[in-house]
């Protein structure tokens, strides 16, 4: 079993995830990962603007990027200052990607006790899709822990 534990962040609402994570890594004196992603829903309209020119599209994607970057360091800064104050050991990777779920599978294979997973909104299309909890539960070994 590892002795490291893996706090997903930057999809939806994480701060019940990082709550649970950070006492259960005090409690258990594993190490904690942050797996922070780097998206925005923004990034879609940046790409498929039928009226804007490639140069203004550039430019807006660019601005974006640079403010989602910034606001994921200040988050990690953060994140570093909690774990210095609950003695927690912490390491943070940032991953900026539109495809999380394969940026979290590819992480979540390095081999973790357990995975802090925030809670999903509810969406009421697509009506079947699983949940991202459940499509993770087939790709890895690990045990998932949806907060």
């Amino acid at each position: 079993m590892s002795n490291r534990l893996l706090l997903i962040l930057g999809i939806d609402d994480s701060e019940n995830a990082t709550d649970q994570a950070f006492c259960f890594a005090q409690s258990t004196a594993k190490e904690l990962v942050a797996l922070q992603i780097i998206n925005s829903y923004l990034y879609h309209y940046g790409h498929n603007d039928l009226i804007a020119t490639r140069p203004s599209k550039i430019r807006f994607l660019l601005h974006i990027q640079s403010e989602m970057i910034d606001k994921a360091k200040a988050d990690a800064l953060e994140l570093q200052k909690r774990a210095m104050k609950l003695g927690v050991a912490l390491e943070i990777k940032s991953v900026e990607t539109e495809d999380p779920e394969s940026a979290i599978i590819e992480e979540a294979r390095k081999g973790y006790e357990i995975i802090f997973l925030p809670q999903e909104k509810r969406h009421i299309f697509p009506l079947f899709e699983r949940s991202l909890s459940k499509r993770l539960g087939g790709n890895v070994s690990c045990t998932i822990a949806p907060c």
